[in-house]
């Protein structure tokens, strides 16, 4: 996250948008907290999956299908914060 951060800066001081760097370094941190966050929520929800196929050893059990589509839901939120900061860098 910093090395994007400084990217950012970088690329603004170079552009000479020096005004929009406090405001584009919030922006960032927000990112970097919801991206911790969804990061904890995968991998909670991946652990939960594992548990739950280890115990059931059914694939297609209801709560194995409802916790592998909430994992996949969480790793599509977690791509889409990742892809947002690529786009801003």
């Amino acid at each position: 996250m910093i090395t994007s951060l400084a990217r950012v800066i970088q690329v603004l001081v170079e552009e000479d948008n020096t005004d929009q760097i406090p405001g584009i370094i919030e922006e960032l941190t927000i990112l970097e907290q919801s991206d911790t966050a969804i990061m904890h929520q995968v991998e909670t929800l991946r652990q939960h999956l594992e548990d739950l196929v280890t115990l059931s050893n059914n694939f297609s059990d209801p709560e194995v299908l409802a916790t592998s589509q909430a994992l996949d839901e969480a790793l599509n939120k977690l791509y889409r914060v990742l892809s947002s900061i690529t786009r801003t860098t």
